[in-house]
């Protein structure tokens, strides 16, 4: 099954139309740069998940060992269908002169919302509240994963929180919402531990331990027809954790390519893009058949209850 990240698969398209999509998915946010997806065949993906090793031990001269299997857990991963639709009506094209930009600027505006929707369902989806989305890491985590920072954050708890998740820290990264990323950029100034580096797109990210620092931007999300606005900030201050209800998480991922550690689902068709007109509304539809699935048991984790 083929696997790419946004950016590889915008390579390979036949035209510059479709790798712009492809690119501008992909810049959205710092989720979009790292996940890969593997292309699946129909609507649904079914895995096994190696939740403990098998047992080993001693035994006694002509005794027998009292052996433990290995612990698999069975998952199918359902995917969704994700939708992004840009109309424009022909009587203002017909008065612009930058008529393809006003196109492309409507067509970026809904992708960056599309990837943000993605990104959002990906850490804080619930599919017992919109039963069309996916379960994001948030209910997904339990366990050992789950983390109690305790408090305020400290770069203690940030070490436990690497620590759980298997691997080498730099295929790790480290997501988390603006207010947690301003207290920790003060605790590793005090400490002198800052490390700078560059992303794939040039900007400039700090890491951790090794770590890449992905900090989730905050994003207004509007509502044609009541013209309201609500703001969006995905790993904010107001989550409940035991008896708290101010509190927020910081979440470490290792990502892989294909059935390990935590990796996109799409169906094969891939992002499918459909331009039509509907009496005097010119539509550019984009659909993604998604998901995700987590195919290791220490393959995130969910530093929670920070204050």
């Amino acid at each position: 099954m083929a696997v790419f990240s946004l950016q590889e698969a915008a390579k390979l398209q036949s035209t510059k139309f479709h790798a712009g999509i492809y690119m501008t998915l992909a810049k959205s946010t710092p989720l979009m740069q790292y996940i890969k997806f593997m292309d699946i065949p129909g609507n649904a993906f079914n895995y096994n998940i190696n939740s403990a090793i098998a047992g080993t031990g001693f035994r006694d001269y002509n005794g027998e060992l009292n052996e433990k299997q290995m612990l698999i857990n069975n998952t199918t991963e359902t995917l969704k269908i994700m939708q992004a639709s840009a109309g424009v009506d022909r009587a203002i094209l017909k008065t612009r002169n930058d008529k393809g930009v006003l196109k492309a600027s409507i067509l970026e505006d809904k992708l960056n919302s599309l990837a943000y929707d993605y990104t959002f369902n990906f850490f804080k989806g619930d599919s017992a509240v919109e039963r069309l989305g996916f379960d994001g890491l948030e209910k997904r985590l339990v366990g050992r994963q789950v983390l109690d920072a305790g408090g305020g954050l400290t770069l203690e708890a940030l070490d436990e929180a690497l620590l759980r998740v298997a691997g080498p820290n730099n295929q790790k990264v480290i997501f988390m919402g603006h207010k947690d990323y301003v207290a920790f950029r003060k605790l590793v100034r005090n400490e002198g531990t800052e490390i700078v580096g560059q992303d794939s797109f040039g900007n400039q990210i700090y890491k951790y331990g090794d770590a890449i620092i992905a900090v989730l931007d905050v994003y207004d999300k509007g509502d044609q027809e009541t013209g309201e606005v609500e703001t969006i900030d995905i790993l904010d201050k107001s989550e409940t954790f035991k008896t708290a209800t101010d509190t927020s998480s910081i979440y470490i991922a290792r990502f892989g390519n294909g059935e390990n550690w935590i990796t996109g689902l799409q169906n094969d068709s891939g992002i499918d893009v459909n331009q039509y007109a509907i009496k005097n509304i010119e539509y550019t539809d984009v659909e993604w058949i998604n998901g995700f699935g987590v195919f290791h048991p220490r393959a995130a984790v969910r530093l929670a209850g920070i204050k």
